[in-house]
């Protein structure tokens, strides 16, 4: 197991400490390398501190969420047309692209006139240092998905919260194919705040019932159908940031009909104040439905549903 595998995929528990040491033991350079790919600071501290490693940073998290709010807006204004199409394909609107600021970062930096242009702009306003090493994470990230499907093209999710100031942003790999297991969702997506990432964190603000779903195309799928009140980790394990973020909140928790959400299910039904639960009862997930079938899967909950009046 790789830190990644952890934090994406576990929780942490009165053993996490003993399984971080071991992974830290493994391979002591690639851990400190996959904690600094983690910008909730708030995480990566833990993560450090948990191995006895003792790293300073010279910018602050209030630094990286200004940095991720300009960059979400560069994602978003220079998607590709292949990135678009994608989208119109997975049944995902315009409107809801502009809505979502959904973008990607495959311009920006397979352009290097481009790139060099928004960089000489961001190093003005931002922390450079923090600039540089953000730059080379996503450089990590085309690198690691060229390799493994021969494609680069990502799809860019960014959560903002009541200020509209980036907490996060969910990558999702177009190029993505299905591998056996143990294997199956290897870097389907990469994302930047995996202990607290909420897809959209202002609905935390605006709703005490909220559906929660898997996915950022289960989320955008129940907005396609008019249902606003809808939150998203997006397939990450959720934490106790995430607990803390929902524990006020009452909770209809809608899953994949598989053997992880059940046992998703399963663990919000002991930790969160959870009013319904279900799983998906065919074998199509919320985001592969037609309106159609989304509408009638949906209406036992039709008391619950909020609805966004200005969209």
């Amino acid at each position: 197991m790789t830190l990644t595998d952890f934090v994406y995929f576990s929780s942490l528990n009165d053993k996490s400490n003993s399984i971080l040491k071991a992974i830290h033991e493994t391979n002591r350079q690639k851990y400190i390398q996959d904690s600094l790919k983690i910008w909730d600071l708030n995480y990566r501290s833990y993560l450090l501190s948990a191995v006895d490693e003792d790293i300073k940073f010279s910018y602050s998290q209030k630094d990286i969420d200004s940095l991720f709010t300009s960059l979400s807006k560069i994602f978003h204004d220079c998607i590709p047309d292949n990135i678009r199409e994608y989208l119109y394909n997975r049944k995902i609107t315009k409107e809801q692209i502009d809505t979502f600021k959904i973008g990607s970062p495959n311009k920006m930096f397979s352009d290097f006139n481009y790139f060099k242009k928004e960089v000489d702009i961001l190093k003005i306003k931002h922390n450079n240092i923090l600039l540089k090493e953000v730059m080379n994470y996503f450089f990590h990230i085309l690198k690691t998905i060229s390799e493994y499907y021969q494609d680069e093209s990502l799809v860019s999710f960014p959560s903002f919260d009541a200020n509209g100031v980036c907490k996060g942003i969910v990558f999702r790999t177009i190029g993505y194919v299905k591998k056996s297991k143990p294997f199956r969702n290897i870097y389907k997506f990469f994302n930047t705040n995996p202990s607290s990432y909420l897809f959209n964190k202002y609905n935390l603000n605006k709703y005490d019932t909220l559906f929660l779903v898997e996915g950022v195309f289960d989320y955008i799928a129940l907005d396609s159908i008019g249902i606003d009140n809808v939150i998203t980790a997006s397939a990450v394990s959720l934490s106790d940031t995430h607990y803390d973020l929902l524990k006020n909140k009452k909770l209809i928790v809608i899953f994949d009909n598989d053997k992880g959400g059940y046992y998703g299910v399963k663990k919000l039904n002991d930790k969160l104040n959870v009013i319904d639960s279900c799983l998906c009862n065919t074998e199509e997930d919320i985001g592969d439905m037609s309106k159609e079938d989304l509408i009638e899967f949906m209406y036992r909950w039709k008391d619950e549903v909020c609805t966004n009046s200005n969209r």
